[in-house]
Order: structure tokens, then C-alpha cells, then sequence
């Protein structure tokens, strides 16, 4: 953090590199969570986490774009505000990688979360 409290760029940098990582790290931990729990499940049934990895992963996947998203609101404010646009964009990315992942894993075996 710079003088006064001011954010400065290199901060602003590190923590758009940092939302990037998180972004793809969640999704890869949906990922290697859940496709080998799946494995053992019928077609066609519902699934519901019950254990704490299985719902760590499953809130991470379903929620992580929301973090990316914030702060690059966040973001917005202090200058330079392309690390803003940039950490938003991961967001939308995390989004989509994630609503793709879902999709494989469980979409195309007729798989769904059972209420």
C-alpha cells in the first residue's frame, strides 16, 4: 500500500494476477473434486454434497466469479483502472469455465443437484 493508504499500480497488479489465478484454481478444484466423485453415480440421479470437500468445492465453483468481481469493482476506483476491467473479466471467465465444467461432468450424464 502506497503513502496515506493510496493503492498503488504494482498493488493493483498483483492483485488482478492473484483474482486470475483464484479464477482458474477454483474451477480446476470443481474439477478434480467432482469428476472422480462422479464416477460412481448413476445417470440420470441427483447429487447432493454432503462432505466438507465436496461442498468446498462445490461453493468455490459456484461462487468464485463473485470475489473476482468485487474486486475489480473495487478496483474501478483507484488508478489505473484496467487492472479493474481485467479482474472483472476473470469473473466472467470463472463464470463460464465453470458453468462448461458443469456441464461435462454432469450435464451430459443427465446428473443434477438434488434439492
Amino acid at each position: 500500500m502506497g503513502r496515506w493508504g493510496v493503492v498503488d499500480a504494482s498493488e493493483s497488479r498483483l492483485t488482478t494476477i492473484g483474482m486470475g489465478g483464484f479464477a482458474a484454481g477454483s474451477v480446476a478444484f470443481f474439477a478434480a473434486v467432482y469428476a472422480p466423485a462422479l464416477a460412481s453415480v448413476a445417470p440420470g440421479e441427483g447429487i447432493r454434497p454432503m462432505t466438507v470437500l465436496l461442498l468446498l468445492a462445490a461453493f468455490l465453483g459456484m461462487s468464485g466469479w463473485l470475489a473476482c468481481v468485487i474486486t475489480g469493482v473495487s478496483q474501478l476506483f483507484v488508478r489505473p483502472r484496467r487492472y479493474g476491467v481485467l479482474a472483472i473479466g476473470f469473473g466472467g471467465l470463472q463464470f463460464a469455465a465453470y458453468r462448461l465444467t458443469e456441464g461435462v461432468l454432469m450435464g451430459s450424464r443427465g446428473i443434477y443437484w438434488a434439492p
